[in-house]
């Protein structure tokens, strides 16, 4: 008798702890889709962020889109494979703390973004002028729906 009595309290336990677990997930399943933009504004959206974030900084970072060649091989053969990502690739001119400090910002933003790659060219102390090429190149991966 004790044991179908804890075996009945224990029933209705695990019902509404499965209920407060789905709930739970469904909302980090919300929260996680929101992270990856789904309309062309929500893209406009992340690319403003991005350019006002190297402003902040003081930084000029001339942002522009680029093809995977693998990820677009791959998606050649299977046509019916859509991309799950758009690629940028950042240039500016900076100090190896302006690239700090801009990745820090960028990956604090609300979106799924992967950094895939980054290079620099010497970070020696050279003035900023308005002709100075770009010595740091970030390439990342900003997740879509």
């Amino acid at each position: 008798e004790k044991f179908l009595e804890v075996a009945k309290n224990s029933e209705i336990n695990f019902e509404s702890s499965l209920l407060v677990y789905t709930e739970k997930t469904r909302n980090i399943i919300g929260y996680l889709t929101k992270l990856r933009p789904s309309s062309e504004e929500d893209v406009i959206e992340f690319i403003s962020q991005i350019e006002k974030t190297g402003q902040d900084l003081g930084l000029n970072v001339k942002l522009e889109t680029y093809k995977d060649p693998i990820a677009t091989a791959k998606a050649s053969k299977k046509s019916t494979v859509k991309e799950d990502a758009i690629r940028y690739k950042l240039d500016f001119f900076g100090t190896e703390k302006d690239m700090n400090a801009f990745l820090k910002k960028v990956e604090s933003l609300p979106y799924f973004i992967k950094v895939e790659n980054i290079s620099f060219k010497n970070f020696d102390y050279v003035e900023k002028t308005e002709n100075a090429q770009p010595n740091i190149r970030l390439t990342i991966k900003l997740y879509i729906r």
